[in-house]
């Protein structure tokens, strides 16, 4: 059943931090204030998280091209699959 989130993903600009990835990956329920946040040590990670939730190769791509820019965040929210999000953890 697909439900109502909102995703975020932080580039992290202090990579090669003891245990913190490059990416972190962050998917909440839209209206629940707190949440997880997933790190993820390469783009190769990032893209296969992105993919197992339906993203296709050329929004991963759009999405890599606004963190590589900004070096900061993106956030959207977006109807997933709710065994998706949990098989990613969250």
């Amino acid at each position: 059943m697909k439900q109502n989130y909102k995703i975020s993903v932080d580039h992290h600009s202090t990579y090669g931090i003891r245990r913190r990835g490059k990416y972190g990956l962050t998917i909440m329920r839209a209206g629940v204030g707190t949440a997880n946040v997933v790190e993820l040590a390469s783009e190769k990670e990032l893209r296969d998280a992105l993919s197992s939730l339906d993203y296709t190769p050329k929004e991963i791509a759009d999405i890599l091209e606004m963190l590589a820019e900004k070096k900061s965040f993106w956030t959207a929210a977006r109807d997933f699959d709710e065994s998706a999000v949990a098989a990613l953890g969250f």
